[in-house]
């Protein structure tokens, strides 16, 4: 699926209900194309509930936005083997 309000070169990469505070982390950790759009829409393509919105990056950015993502998830050491 496609968003309509992505970019040419940006790149979709969550929903989230924590708009501004997302943004303002994402950014703390080094993004600095994030935005939130307008309307975030499910799966399926039907428009969620505020406080919902979709966030996007420039797709240069997708290498940082995935090392941020996994080492919040993973930890510092995501990159080890064990």
């Amino acid at each position: 699926m496609r968003y309509e309000q992505c970019e040419k070169d940006e790149m979709f990469v969550g929903n989230t209900s924590d708009g501004e505070r997302r943004l303002n982390w994402l950014a703390s950790q080094g993004l600095k194309t994030a935005r939130i759009g307008h309307v975030a829409l499910c799966i399926d393509g039907k428009p969620l509930p505020r406080p919902y919105v979709p966030i996007f990056i420039k797709k240069r950015e997708r290498d940082r936005h995935h090392a941020i993502m996994m080492q919040a998830t993973f930890g510092n050491n995501w990159r080890s083997n064990g």
